[in-house]
């Protein structure tokens, strides 16, 4: 997904429930009906069509078509979706027969099939998705021109539901490519310190053990698009637990987290790459001592979120290359990050580094402090 399409979803939410709520009242004015629920209808309206922003297979469809038919009068209404599922209130299954459903795509244009029954096709991206049809005793203009501004409406809601499918996919499998990457050498460094412990030190041992097993339960977790900030830091403290364990004074960490900041919401797995990267490069790359720093605090609306190391540091136009997804490397668990921070939050929500070698590397984060889950 674009960053013009984030940008356009972004638009489509935040202006719908407007735009809805209008043309709703534009909708009853067309049709010359008189609201018999007082001001309240355009509103009902446009909360009906809103069910269909989460799929024509949710269940609020059934109920929000019998709405849409009640509030505009309309003697019957059916959907019949791409795989032939029909939704119907008021309309003889007989009259939508094989020949009006199966006849091919439905026009675009709303059409008068059969005296008193009007068939309009609905489309997202140019794939029809569905037939709408409606039975009024009295087909004129007003009524087509109805029958289309619901249809426009309720195209431009599966659309909406559709660009969020799309991006929560690409996000979940960003995820999951992230998860693979987990490196094995972690894993068999993190089981030799535990068994060094085993016999000089069990108790250190068995908390080790504990520390791993929470560390793997995190990384492996199926969870939504995003996860406190507070349940992140806890995998990351097991995972310094581990690195201490195995660098000793070799390694030293310093978290600074502002206790309001812990309920921020963040891509689940966007901060533990941060250190762990830090770890890698101001450690395992360099002398073989190195300091990494954590800190957290609240910026207003966002959460301000620094990770620094006084390691090798990169080259910035290596660096810029990766995160371009120009060059695969050691660095490809930042790209990911960087990815899948700007597709949750936009594009001005990315990491933003400042390296050079052998000058550390400090990489910040800023997110909003309130943000919806996209899964929910």
């Amino acid at each position: 997904m674009t960053s013009t399409d984030m940008v356009l979803l972004g638009l489509l939410i935040a202006v719908l429930g407007m735009v809805l709520g209008a043309v709703a009242g534009v909708l009853v004015a067309h049709h010359r009906i008189q609201p018999t629920a007082g001001p309240s209808t355009d509103m009902k309206l446009a909360r009906a069509m809103a069910a269909f922003s989460h799929g024509i297979d949710s269940p609020g469809v059934a109920d929000a078509l019998d709405e849409i038919r009640r509030l505009l009068a309309w003697e019957g209404v059916a959907l019949v979706d791409r795989y032939g599922t029909c939704t119907r209130y008021g309309i003889d299954p007989a009259v939508i027969d094989d020949t009006a459903v199966n006849s091919g795509p439905a026009a675009r244009d709303a059409v008068e099939i059969h005296p008193g029954l009007v068939r309009m096709g609905l489309t997202v991206d140019d794939v029809a998705v569905a037939t709408l049809f409606v039975a009024h005793s009295v087909v004129d203009r007003a009524l087509l021109r109805t029958v289309r501004e619901v249809a426009g409406f309720i195209e431009t809601q599966l659309a909406a539901h559709a660009l969020g499918e799309a991006k929560e996919s690409k996000t979940r499998a960003q995820l999951l490519a992230l998860k693979a990457q987990i490196r094995p050498h972690f894993i068999y460094n993190a089981l030799n310190v535990i068994a060094s412990f085993t016999i000089t030190d069990p108790e250190r041992a068995r908390t080790l053990i504990t520390e791993f097993a929470g560390f793997t339960r995190y990384w492996y977790s199926e969870r939504g698009a995003l996860t406190s900030l507070a349940e992140e830091l806890r995998a990351i403290e097991s995972y310094l637990v581990l690195e201490r364990a195995r660098y000793g004074d070799r390694l030293t960490v310093r978290v600074e987290v502002s206790p309001e900041s812990l309920s921020t919401r963040i891509p689940h797995l966007s901060i533990q790459p941060l250190i762990e990267n830090a770890v890698r490069h101001g450690i395992e790359s360099g002398s073989g001592r190195g300091s990494v720093t954590l800190t957290i605090h609240d910026e207003g609306a966002l959460t301000l979120i620094r990770v620094e190391d006084d390691g090798i540091g990169m080259d910035p136009d290596r660096l810029r290359a990766v995160l371009a997804g120009q060059l695969d490397g050691v660095h490809v668990g930042l790209r990911n990050v960087d990815l899948r921070l700007r597709e949750t939050f936009g594009g001005a929500f990315g990491l933003v580094v400042d390296t050079a070698p052998d000058a550390g590397t400090l990489i910040t984060v800023r997110v909003p402090k309130f943000a919806l889950d996209p899964t929910l």
